[in-house]
């Protein structure tokens, strides 16, 4: 029926969808016109309210300076102009702290007219007016006019090139001089370039403001230099004047005097001409200047200003949700045209095959009936052999239905219940009861307790599975799974209900064995966890003396044999350590507990390592080992300690087995598999067959090979299984007699750059002299043990035998570092480490532990400052010394 469901178009369809997406595309092309009209207008208001700020900062600032100028022009005439001298004018400028009350001014000073016959007669008062009795007159270029001189000028410091300057040598200067005088006004110079700061061209400015005899007033040129006393003023540079204006710094400005035309000011951009800006045009002192205001992408960023292509968007948004809502409109209707159809076609087909029955119909009903009489008789047959409980009834839930493995189930015959009885009679009523309250809650109707019960959920289900369990004539209780169906003629009308009951008596007892077998066996990985731990702990700590002994022995001089016999029982008792490694390490494996770090280490770092360690190994054979490193890079990622123990397994295999000849061990890069390590002996070679079940655990080539050599068989499984938690592999080519090459493969990452966290092992004991360590350990000969290894450092050892003697002994010495054992009497290590933690959370605490298990370790980690693993070895011993003085 669905495939008559086919969506089509006409072409008047088709061009009214084209017309929807032209439509669409001017819709999309005006909105987005009117956005960036919008954000223009934002960012054209924002540039004007910023530029009308930055110039009104400006002239704000010009104005505070022109006071200053006043200031001083006020001073001079409220003097004889006979007092007026260089210790006048520079205590006067001292008592009033120009340079900090006019930021941005480089000084304040006076300019005095000399016509040329007085020229060498002032210059003699001026110089000795000044107390270095030094000023000379200096010009800019040469003129035959009056000498319009700087006598004085404060700060000096700044200003020392300025003194003695004749500005009437300088055009703009000079007019501007004149223009003051004759119009009595403070005057802004056009954009000069100062002596003082001539880095800055065309960047400075002076403020002057005339000071006349008698307030006579000049009416020309010639008349300036019989009644003007001088000029006082200030130089200025644009760009000390914007810095003091407020948070100027950001902005990009462009600043012009429109007077002579002259840009004196201008930001350093790129791509200036292309942006947007404002500009505003101000009357500033006698000049007019034009500033500018750019949007940078600082400026609009502030702005936030909406996306750019916001109108666009919204536009193909609309047109999209409009094309779509066409299409669902049109696959609506076109459904609907040919559901319409379909039914026609239907009712046609219906009719003809109904005339093509009723034809058939007269000889088929003959067959029929034999067949139902058939088929009676198979449905007698069926209940009476089924195997399951079938129990009928009507809709008022009178059994009319027993078949003989319900009278089996329960006891009651056939005749004892028809017609006569419910199915409540074989049912518990406080299941019945419960089951109603569960159905009315369920339902959200009011179900009562009684036959409803058993047959609601068919008006909503085809089959109704539920437990029960079933009473028994003799008053046994039986647990089924009863399916409940209704009955209903060709009309649908319910006839009554159909009930299958299953025995569940013996599916429950397997169930029950399944969940024993599932507690025992979680037991017994419990128990297998805690020997485990136990063992490890047990085993530990009588190694630890030993090994710790012998360690503290290879320190001490003996002769040639005794430390041949003191290096043999090192190697032993290392060779013991790996086996127990090796053990737990395969039961973890096994258990799937032991889980993978990841670090980054050196991979030349490691290869010098081995060759240093396994060369040990070769005392007493003809062999050469040789190791060579062709990858290039030196940083990679993963498990050191698991590559490090994979390779020792490997290599130290192939020199047991290798009598004379050579072992070499080599690693290269290969990019689809990673780094490859391979080594290669030329041992006594394993044959075809062993090959085959080389990584079996406890296996090795045949028991003469364990017999001369030795060994647990675990080395080859271990490392085996532990490539492959890696998504490694491994490979091995052997042949008898001649030697074994084996490849291993770990997809190992390279880190680029120097980023190694390998550390190279501080070998040295630390000088701990003014330190006191608290070690708390309840075996004596690892009190022993430790307290000689930690000998050399000179500190303060202090002894605990137990958790509560550590505690005490806490409060008594105050120690630096605490190294406390984990299993001890009284209190173990990990309560009294939490103890005192509580008072002293910076108290540095190391764990001492026997426990080689990855969750304890990690426990250790959550409340320790750090641990040591049993048997303790000297070089981590001192590593964690030198670590906890450095933290």
């Amino acid at each position: 029926m669905l495939s008559l469901f086919k969506l089509s178009f006409t072409k008047q369809q088709y061009l009214f969808s084209c017309f929807i997406i032209i439509f669409g595309l001017v819709f999309s092309t005006y909105q987005q016109f009117s956005h960036e009209e919008k954000i223009e207008s934002q960012i054209q208001q924002a540039l004007k309210t910023r530029l009308n700020f930055i110039t009104n900062g400006i002239i704000e600032r010009l104005d505070h300076y022109a006071l200053g100028v006043a200031s001083l022009h006020s001073t001079i005439l409220s003097h004889d102009p006979s007092y007026i001298t260089h210790k006048t004018i520079h205590t006067f400028s001292n008592a009033q702290t120009y340079p900090e009350r006019y930021k941005g001014a480089r000084g304040f000073g006076l300019i005095k007219p000399v016509t040329i016959q007085q020229e060498s007669q002032f210059t003699e008062q001026a110089n000795q007016d000044r107390p270095d009795n030094k000023f000379s007159i200096k010009s800019l270029t040469p003129h035959d006019k009056t000498r319009y001189i700087i006598q004085y000028i404060f700060p000096e410091s700044v200003n020392n090139k300025a003194i003695g300057l004749d500005v009437g040598s300088e055009k703009n200067r000079r007019v501007t001089l004149e223009n003051a005088a004759l119009n009595n006004q403070t005057t802004l110079t056009a954009p000069i370039t100062l002596v003082q700061a001539t880095g800055k061209v065309e960047h400075g400015f002076l403020l002057v403001k005339p000071v006349y005899h008698n307030n006579s007033i000049p009416k020309s040129v010639k008349e300036i230099e019989d009644t003007i006393y001088g000029w006082t003023y200030a130089p200025l540079l644009i760009g000390e004047i914007l810095a003091t204006v407020t948070q100027v710094g950001d902005d990009l400005l462009a600043i012009s005097d429109t007077t002579d035309k002259v840009p004196f000011y201008q930001a350093q951009a790129e791509n200036l001409t292309s942006m947007q800006y404002m500009a505003k045009t101000v009357p500033i002192y006698g000049r007019t200047w034009e500033i500018k205001l750019f949007s940078t992408e600082k400026f609009l960023q502030n702005l936030n200003l909406p996306h750019q292509y916001l109108g666009l968007m919204t536009g193909t948004i609309f047109t999209l949700v409009t094309l779509l809502s066409y299409f669902l409109l049109h696959l609506a209707l076109q459904r609907k045209a040919q559901l319409a159809q379909y039914q026609i076609d239907l009712a046609k087909a219906r009719e003809e095959k109904l005339t093509l029955t009723n034809s058939q119909l007269s000889t088929a009903v003959a067959n029929k009936t034999d067949e139902l009489i058939q088929a009676n008789l198979l449905n007698d047959s069926i209940l009476k052999n089924a195997a399951y409980a079938v129990i009928a009834t009507d809709k008022t839930g009178i059994i009319q239905v027993f078949n003989p493995a319900a009278e089996k189930l329960l006891g009651y015959r056939a005749d004892e219940l028809i017609n006569t009885h419910s199915p409540a009679i074989f049912h518990l009523e406080r299941e019945v009861i419960a089951k109603s309250i569960e159905l009315s809650k369920e339902l959200n109707e009011d179900i009562t307790p009684g036959f409803e019960v058993f047959v609601v959920k068919t008006k909503y289900v085809e089959i109704d599975t539920n437990q029960w369990t079933y009473v028994s004539k003799s008053g046994q209780h039986i647990q089924v799974r009863l399916s409940v169906t209704s009955l209903a003629n060709s009309t649908s009308e319910s006839l009554g209900y159909l009930g299958i009951a299953y025995d569940l008596t013996e599916t429950l007892q397997h169930e029950h064995e399944l969940k024993e077998a599932k507690i025992k066996a979680e037991q017994a990985s419990i128990a297998k966890s805690e020997f485990l731990a136990n063992m490890s702990h047990e085993l530990r700590t009588p190694l630890n003396g030993v090994y710790g002994t012998i360690q503290l022995l290879k320190e001490q001089d003996f002769d040639a044999n005794n430390k041949k016999l003191i290096s043999t029982a090192y190697h032993s008792t290392k060779s013991l350590i790996t086996i127990i490694n090796d053990i737990l390490d395969f039961s973890k494996i096994e258990a799937g507990k032991l889980e993978l770090e990841n670090e980054v280490f050196k991979l030349p770092v490691l290869m010098e390592q081995l060759n240093s360690e396994l060369s040990l190994l070769l005392q007493g054979k003809n062999i050469n080992l040789s190791f060579n490193n062709q990858v290039q890079d030196e940083c990679w990622l993963g498990d050191i300690v698991r590559i490090r123990q994979i390779l020792i397994n490997l290599i130290s295999n192939a020199i047991k087995f290798t009598e004379q000849g050579s072992v070499s061990v080599s690693a290269r890069e290969d990019h689809t598999k990673g780094i490859v390590f391979t080594v290669k002996d030329t041992g006594i070679g394993i044959d075809q067959q062993t090959l085959k079940r080389l990584f079996n655990r406890f296996e090795q080539a045949d028991s003469s090979t364990t017999r001369r050599f030795g060994g647990t068989g675990l080395g080859l499984p271990i490392s085996d299984k532990l490539v492959k938690l890696m998504k490694g592999s491994i490979d091995v080519e052997s042949e008898i007699n001649k030697g074994t090459t084996i490849a291993v493969a770990l997809p190992l990452t390279a880190v680029t750059g120097d980023k190694s966290t390998t550390v190279t092992l501080d070998t040295l004991y630390p000088d701990m002299h003014d330190k006191t360590i608290l070690i708390a350990e309840d075996n004596k000969i690892n009190q022993l043990v430790i307290s000689k290894m930690m000998k050399p450092t000179n500190a303060n050892i202090v002894m605990a035998n137990d958790g509560v003697d550590a505690i005490n002994k806490f409060h008594i010495c105050a120690p630096d570092f605490i190294f406390m054992d984990i299993q001890m009497p009284e209190m173990d290590g990990l309560t009294a480490c939490k103890k005192i933690k509580a008072e002293a959370p910076e108290q540095p605490i190391i764990a001492l532990t026997a426990n080689a298990l990855k969750n304890e370790q990690d426990l250790y980690r959550q409340y320790f400052d750090g641990y040591l693993s049993k048997p303790l070895e000297k070089d981590k011993l001192i590593k964690e010394l030198n670590r906890l003085l450095r933290e």
